[in-house]
């Protein structure tokens, strides 16, 4: 909203909103003084048509995705369907700004991302609501080709210097026949270390051996939820905790870090006993992870139970994932808070017991690395003292 309001101050200014928010919930952005346009979908072509009748003084009201805000309606036009084949588009623009400093402000790493959409159905992410807004949704999940994939990685290698490559697609794992020769071509024509993430139940212990080969330094791993039973049921995550725990050994085996590993507290339906079950899963594959409150965002499945229950923010601002903002019946928006707050420390340092009362999980962890460096800095003094007594005998 503020950076709407700075941008019309400029003459001659038209506002375009696109993305998630604005595809899912385009109502909402018609509250925003100063938007023009929402563009819904994928933006490439709207964008393009969109600058090609402003440079012409065309009428521009009958664009697919868009819907135009003028002074007196809203006018809506139908969302065109999916790219089916992404190859088609031209690599990102990097150039326009400088994008060397943005990879050394991200530690000299380069991201890339060569896949759209996911295929499965989960109830609390956006790609599922996302893919039903358009009219060949069957096609959502979408991959550059492999070679197209590492053509792009070779354009950046010679315009940037950078020390690390991260992979943000989704599930990395998804398609084999992509996998193998995507990391074929990689190890034989770029040969940078990588992370990427993964989903449980689409890694096989051949796939792991390739990522190792390949260069792989972590992976991320999404948990989510250690109950079983509500992870399939409420979530709609088709994955056993036997599986997770299996993901997690094939790591250690080949001596794969993981970090990043996605988890949530505060979900609807969920409460203390369920979280500490999470707790317990991530103790168990010693899960690098910090806990993300749950937000219910509009379209998904769990957004519509959210606003049919009146689960939903109480307050217009706050900081998404961070801050709980929603009560539950069996689960606080304060005893979210505080799971949430104590969820690292609980996993790290397994011998804090789970009676602890969550309101001083951090500090009896920070006492515990109090004792833990009181203990070897005395350690090495007595170590130093009988050498020393050693040697004068």
């Amino acid at each position: 909203m503020h950076e709407v309001k700075k941008f019309k101050e400029g003459e001659n200014s038209f506002i375009v909103c696109g993305g998630v928010h604005p595809s899912l919930n385009p109502e909402s952005m018609l509250e925003i003084t100063g938007v023009d346009c929402i563009i819904r979908g994928e933006g490439e072509y709207p964008l393009l048509e969109l600058v090609e009748v402003f440079k012409n003084n065309q009428n521009y009201y009958d664009i697919k995705n868009c819907w135009f805000i003028t002074k007196n309606k809203v006018i809506k036009n139908e969302i065109r369907p999916l790219i089916e084949n992404i190859d088609d588009l031209p690599f990102p623009d990097k150039d326009s700004i400088d994008f060397q400093k943005e990879i050394i402000k991200d530690n000299n790493k380069l991201r890339f991302i060569f896949s759209r959409g996911c295929p499965f159905e989960c109830s609390y992410c956006c790609n599922k609501a996302l893919s039903e807004i358009f009219p060949n949704s069957k096609k959502y999940f979408r991959q550059r080709s492999p070679s197209k994939a590492i053509e792009e990685i070779e354009d950046a290698i010679k315009k940037y210097e950078f020390n690390f490559i991260e992979f943000d697609d989704d599930t990395f794992s998804l398609n084999k026949k992509w996998f193998y020769e995507f990391f074929r071509l990689y190890k034989e024509r770029i040969k940078y270390p990588f992370r990427c993430n993964i989903r449980v139940g689409t890694l096989d212990e051949e796939m792991m051996k390739v990522l190792k080969d390949a260069g792989v330094t972590g992976v991320s791993i999404g948990i989510e939820q250690g109950n079983e039973e509500f992870r399939k049921k409420i979530l709609k995550r088709n994955m056993t905790n036997k599986q997770i725990i299996d993901t997690f050994t094939l790591c250690k085996k080949y001596n794969v870090a993981h970090y990043g590993d996605f988890v949530m507290v505060g979900l609807p339906y969920e409460n203390k006993k369920l979280f500490f079950d999470t707790v317990k899963l991530c103790r168990q594959v010693s899960a690098q992870a910090e806990a993300s409150i749950f937000y219910p965002y509009p379209g998904t499945e769990l957004g519509e139970i959210c606003k049919k229950n009146n689960w939903m923010p109480d307050k217009q601002f706050y900081m998404e994932r961070v801050e709980a903002c929603i009560s539950y019946p069996d689960f606080s928006k304060e005893q979210i808070q505080l799971s949430r707050n104590a969820f690292t420390y609980l996993v790290r340092e397994k011998s804090i017991p789970l009676f602890t009362p969550l309101e001083i999980v951090p500090a009896v962890y920070n006492l515990l690395e109090s004792i833990r460096i009181i203990n070897d800095f005395y350690k090495k003094k007595v170590k130093k003292i009988l050498k020393k007594s050693s040697v004068n005998k």
